[in-house]
């Protein structure tokens, strides 16, 4: 079952073969163990002289034991290993988006963040766990049916196992009616933590608009749907399991106590040998334990794989690496250039057309023109978040990654939950308190953050939201600093801030001056009066 898993094209790979493997023999050794101790007990029964019988008993069954309790061990460890895995190839996925078209090809928050905890938790459970189980419930009715053919008779094996054969194949039936029910709850699963996702992101836009009513009336509706898909699995897996043990108690281990009450009361058997084979016959309903288990495991696990797959990609997909590019080690500004470059967003008319614009180190370019006409385009280009579809990016004549030469800052500032040093050192983890203050007093920040209750360890809230549009936007200027590269472009960084905050902004950027290479996009008179050179871009650039 592993194997065909690995050969799936839904299925994903996991580093859990040794795991697998040892929890299946270890589940077979107690199936022997438990074999043997039933012999030993039904020779105790039949020869009171054989006075070892009960200390070989006790042996046996201590094997067992030590067996049983090292088998859930290891699968915990395998389905730790199992989440783990999961999650990091969709956070691989989600960082190798490195482009703007690459993360709007990316799925929805919700639909992601329902699949790294709730999917990767079934994912675990499934492979983790599951499928050595299944694997070894499945197996152990054959031990039990060879050491019956053994010790009693080898047409009654014959019989049992064409009754176990049966079996799976009439509960298989019942499960295919009910088949739907597990993907119709993992994609109202998933639909629900989107929705409730979108509505926590938005509450304030929706709070503005008076929609609070019928957005809290639409998640209730959501979860009332929800409900209906978890009591149809339910239902499903009630079903199952009434006709599982019907099929396996009244075919199973009904004809084997049949026949062992027979024999045994007939004088063809003895009695603790009788014993022993109605005791065997409970061996081969240990698949009943784990057919409950295919609805709450098997089926949404598997659903949530499939899920889980698509999302990461390939195997060769999530492979690749998500190291980030580290600054390049150059102590003086850059030139840089986009040469005869194309490029044209998918579904769109051409935007630019062997453009081409040359930078000087150390020089201050502002872009001008009507929004649309590709100012942010070129920015992003030349902070390698787009690639040309023709044409070239060189610094200092050279065809580079950009993102080695060049640190972006944009519009809207995204400021992660966490302190200010936090958000500092995303741009450099090992970066003093010394570092970060400096930069700081570079961006006109330090006093207001020294004012702060924690300073530098104030939490600044999700998004930011405890300090103002002007303070976060300083506060990403600073973290660009902080980054230490010898160019900086800048999309209409003060946009969205105060006259004040502006002036300071445009004073930081003033002193860079010579030192480091700017290209700014913006309408601002306070950065227009910054430029070196400024150049106009319309639509037909």
């Amino acid at each position: 079952m592993e194997a065909r898993m690995r050969q799936s094209p839904s299925a994903l790979r996991m580093p859990i073969g040794a795991y697998v493997r040892g929890a299946v023999a270890l589940s077979w050794t107690a199936s022997v163990a438990m074999c043997l101790f039933y012999l030993a007990l039904g020779n105790s029964l039949t020869d009171s002289s054989f006075q070892w019988n009960w200390i070989l008993s006790f042996l046996i069954a201590a094997v067992g034991a030590a067996a049983v309790t090292a088998v859930p061990l290891i699968n915990d460890r395998a389905q730790r290993l199992v989440e783990q895995t999961v999650r990091n190839r969709l956070l691989t996925r989600v960082l190798t988006a490195d482009t703007v078209l690459a993360r709007a090809a990316l799925p929805a928050t919700g639909r992601i963040v329902s699949t790294g905890f709730d999917g990767a938790a079934k994912v675990a459970a499934l492979r983790g766990g599951f499928v050595a189980s299944i694997i070894a419930a499945g197996t152990a009715p054959l031990i039990a049916l060879v050491v019956v053919a053994t010790t009693v008779s080898w047409v009654l094996a014959g019989l049992l196992f064409v009754l176990v054969l049966l079996a799976p194949v009439t509960v298989g039936g019942f499960q295919r009616l009910f088949r739907r029910s597990a993907a119709d709850y993992r994609t109202q699963s998933r639909r629900l933590a989107g929705e409730f996702l979108e509505a926590l992101r938005g509450l304030r836009t929706v709070s503005l608009l008076g929609r609070t009513d019928q957005q809290a009336a639409h998640l209730a509706d959501e979860s009332e749907l929800q409900r209906r898909t978890v009591m149809r699995l339910l239902l499903g897996n009630q079903i199952v399991l009434l006709v599982t043990d019907i099929v396996f108690y009244g075919g199973v281990v009904g004809t084997a106590a049949a026949v062992g009450v027979h024999l045994g009361t007939s004088g063809e058997l003895p009695l603790g040998r009788a014993l022993t084979l109605v005791l065997l016959a409970l061996l081969l309903t240990a698949p009943i334990d784990y057919i409950g288990q295919f609805f709450y495991i098997g089926m949404t696990g598997a659903a949530a794989q499939r899920e889980a797959a698509a999302l990461i990609g390939t195997d060769d997909d999530s492979d690749r690496s998500a190291t980030p590019v580290m600054p390049a080690t150059v102590q003086t500004p850059v030139s840089c250039a986009v040469r005869d470059v194309d490029f044209t967003y998918p579904g769109r008319l051409p935007l630019l057309s062997a453009t081409t614009i040359a930078v000087a180190a150390g020089e201050t370019v502002v872009l001008t023109g009507p929004s649309g006409g590709g100012k942010s385009t070129l920015l992003a280009l030349l902070s390698g978040d787009l690639r040309p579809d023709a044409g070239t990016v060189e610094f200092d004549g050279v065809v580079a990654d950009p993102r080695a030469f060049v640190t972006a800052m944009h519009q809207n500032t995204y400021l992660f939950s966490g302190s200010v040093a936090d958000n500092l050192r995303l741009a450099a983890p090992v970066a003093s308190d010394t570092d970060l203050w400096e930069v700081l007093d570079r961006a006109h920040l330090a006093d207001e953050i020294r004012c702060l209750p924690n300073g530098l360890d104030t939490e600044v809230g999700e998004f930011g939201t405890s300090l103002s549009g002007g303070q976060a936007q300083r506060l990403s200027l600073a973290r660009a600093l902080l980054r230490r590269t010898p160019m900086l472009v800048l999309d209409e960084v003060t946009s969205h801030v105060d006259a004040r905050s502006e002036a300071l902004i445009a004073d930081t950027l003033a002193s860079l001056a010579g030192n480091t290479t700017l290209v700014i996009a913006t309408h601002s008179a306070g950065l227009l009066a910054l430029a070196d050179r400024t150049i106009e871009i319309g639509a037909t650039t």
